[in-house]
């Protein structure tokens, strides 16, 4: 999928104490292209290769610095993940 040079350097460029968050970060830019919504807790944990904990405890960190956004998708229970700034 297609991640243009200006995602890479908004994730690399926040203030995150691991490469795993970085690594999160890089995902959620990927699949948030063009305002779309990130994929859910389960597929960007799974695409960064970090367990459930891992990664829940990480997106938790990342929405309390304020670096990305979490709402819910109606109905479906799911929650959407979004960089809170534009980045493209």
């Amino acid at each position: 999928q297609f991640l243009n040079c200006a995602a890479i350097l908004w994730a690399l460029d926040q203030d995150v104490s691991s490469a795993s968050a970085s690594r999160l970060l890089i995902e959620i830019a990927r699949r948030s292209h063009g305002g779309r919504c990130a994929a859910t807790q389960k597929a960007l944990g799974e695409a960064c290769k970090l367990s459930e904990r891992q990664t829940r405890t990480l997106l938790a960190s990342l929405i309390a610095d304020g670096v990305i956004s979490r709402t819910r998708q109606g109905g479906t229970g799911n929650c959407c993940y979004q960089p809170c700034h534009a980045i493209y």
